[in-house]
């Protein structure tokens, strides 16, 4: 047993989960978030997130094990465990999540529970025929032979010594054979699972091989520009000196609200009074609307290295993963960039940060499992000398690729052109219409113009003039009280030395 393999199993299993409940709090709506809201769903939905980058990393731990005597692992188990799995999140539990969240929320759970395993029965039956019935027809598979044979002159002495120039090839022929075999159900599941995800990963993956290095390329041009430290500082400095003054000019427009109020004034002077307040409040309303835009637009701003991630060095002997877990990386794009479109109409489920809703999710994972079996297989192929003693190598290239009917999409590569097509189009499609600003950036420019129009010039000026004589008035009436005080503290200090004279005086 390779027991540094089983460690590479576990921590690569604990990151899985990490990176899938990340994605999951980044496109989860926050009418989903929470732990305890539509729990069974987002487990589904990191359970299948894992199972679709887990079985990439399979494959060079297969290959790992392969190696010399082997690293003890049973990896024809391991592999049945994670396709089994995934048949049972694709015929059953994602299916049955779906059709729970869609159900009435009004009615009763156990009225929602059976009527989400009735519409799931429904799936499976259909689900199970379509698979039962391909595999009893097309279950066998025909490996081709070639067979080398060669004839000899009949020999007349029982003990001849054979030089190398006695050897010709001239008479060595060579035939081709076909040997038939039958398919395990096993096997032909995930050939199955393959062949109807190879449909979504030429699309899905053919416009993400184009818009990833594209996107990652106009994203880092058009990268926002973080704050640094001072510049936050001075900037959070600003914040708490206007909100200050803001609250020292409303605590003033309370005031004058309340001299509104008072008795004793005419028609004309309240009258003037009134719409001099509503003037000064209006321009007040102003200047704290724009102080919370410009806030918000603050925290936009120290957020920004969210988008742009530490550049971190790959090693050249994790080629393998890298490039698996690049195409499935360029399935998700693809998928989250176009998803499933009526064409000029509407994207049905779209992915969208912050405003993707549990059922949408479910959907949108139900996609990226099937299109990762296909990109083991189309892995697996690719490499398939340096796979050549694996597991997979066996399953992929040999059971699957030649059984009935799936060997003439296997052998004339006929995904594999079609993936080329559609990259080929879909470069051509982001190149023209890629090449824009980050969302966050987008984002901070359309705040920015919006609180420019809204800015008027003359309500600035006035705003200005409003806090420079709420300014005076309170160091008047801070030279007020100090004056106040100092004469009270005179007139008491004489009191008490005419107390004392008088006291003198009575002793005397």
């Amino acid at each position: 047993m390779d027991w540094f393999l089983i460690f590479l199993i576990i921590v690569f299993s604990l990151l899985l989960i990490i990176v899938s409940i990340y994605i999951l709090a980044i496109y989860c709506h926050p009418d989903d978030g929470g732990f305890g809201q539509s729990i069974w769903c987002k487990i589904l939905v990191v359970l299948g997130l894992c199972m679709s980058w887990g079985q990439l990393l399979l494959l060079p731990l297969d290959i790992a094990n392969s190696r010399g005597t082997g690293g003890g692992i049973d990896m024809e188990l391991l592999w049945s465990i994670i396709y089994y799995t995934i048949f049972a999140l694709l015929g059953f539990f994602i299916p049955q999540a779906i059709f729970y969240y869609e159900s009435d929320e009004d009615k009763p759970l156990v009225s929602r529970i059976l009527e989400s395993i009735l519409s799931e029965v429904v799936f499976a039956i259909f689900f199970g025929l379509t698979l039962i019935l391909s595999y009893i027809f097309l279950n066998t598979g025909d490996y081709p032979l070639k067979v080398y044979s060669k004839d000899f002159d009949t020999l007349t002495n029982s003990t001849i010594f054979l030089n190398q120039t006695d050897f010709s090839t001239e008479s060595q022929q060579s035939s081709t054979s076909e040997v038939e075999f039958t398919i395990p159900f096993k096997s032909y599941i995930m050939g199955f699972l393959a062949f109807l995800g190879y449909f979504f990963f030429v699309i899905f993956g053919g416009i993400g091989l184009a818009a990833l290095p594209l996107d990652l390329i106009q994203q880092f041009f058009h990268r926002p520009k973080a704050r640094t430290t001072s510049e936050a500082r001075q900037i959070k400095a600003r914040f708490t000196e206007r909100v200050h003054q803001l609250i020292q000019l409303g605590e003033t427009l309370q005031q004058q609200e309340k001299n509104l109020l008072q008795p004793g004034q005419g028609w004309w002077a309240k009258r003037r009074n009134k719409g001099n307040f509503q003037h000064n409040l209006k321009i007040y309303q102003q200047a704290v609307s724009q102080l919370d835009e410009e806030y918000q637009i603050f925290k936009l701003e120290l957020n920004i290295v969210e988008a742009n991630p530490i550049v971190a060095s790959f090693l050249s002997t994790a080629f393998l993963v890298f490039l698996s877990l690049y195409l499935l990386w360029c399935v998700m794009k693809g998928n989250f960039k176009v998803g499933v479109r009526i064409p000029f109409l509407m994207t049905i489920h779209p992915m969208v940060p912050d405003e993707t809703w549990m059922n949408s999710f479910l959907f949108n994972i139900f996609l990226i499992i099937i299109c990762s079996v296909s990109v083991s297989h189309f892995v697996s192929q690719a490499f398939s000398q340096y796979a050549r003693y694996s597991e997979m190598n066996w399953i992929f290239g040999v059971e699957i690729r030649y059984m009935s009917f799936f060997t003439y999409f296997f052998n004339y590569n006929v995904f594999p052109i079609a993936f080329l097509v559609i990259s080929f189009l879909g470069f051509l499609f982001v190149l023209f219409t890629s090449f824009k600003k980050s969302e966050k950036q987008v984002e901070i420019d359309q705040r920015k113009q919006r609180l420019n129009k809204k800015t008027n010039p003359k309500y600035d000026i006035e705003l200005q003039q409003m806090l420079l004589k709420n300014e005076i008035k309170n160091d008047n009436q801070e030279q007020e009280k100090t004056h106040r005080n100092t004469n009270g503290k005179e007139k008491k200090r004489h009191r008490i030395k005419e107390k004392v004279k008088n006291v003198k005086d009575k002793i005397k």
